[in-house]
């Protein structure tokens, strides 16, 4: 998904796969933090289903659903866990993610700020 796709869906729930730190530093409007990480137990499997119910406990899947992280690979992993639940709204990933989102509506480059 575009960024001019993602500025025409005015009902979506957005999802920012990054961890709290750089979701704080920024994020797309109305959008939930549910960083990737949390998705996977200690043993690194996927936690199970009542695990992930809880965390995806406050996303409307009857809404349009657009994940996306700094780069895109989060957003992928945490849109095909999400998979998992009921609903025929679109699911998508916000293909160039934040940087993207970031520099497109600041006219800024975007530099994450990790420390």
């Amino acid at each position: 998904m575009t960024f001019d796709e993602v500025q025409t869906l005015s009902e979506a729930v957005f999802i920012d796969a990054r961890n709290p730190k750089l979701f704080g530093q920024g994020h797309l409007p109305n959008a939930i933090n549910i960083p990737y990480s949390t998705l996977i137990a200690k043993d690194s499997k996927i936690k199970s289903t009542e695990e992930l119910e809880g965390i995806f406990k406050g996303v409307d899947f009857t809404k349009p659903v657009v994940f996306y992280c700094g780069r895109g690979i989060g957003a992928a992993f945490l849109k095909s866990v999400a998979e998992r639940f009921p609903g025929d709204n679109l699911r998508a990933v916000y293909d160039d993610s934040y940087p993207d989102y970031y520099t497109r509506t600041t006219g800024l480059a975007y530099t994450a700020k990790l420390h």
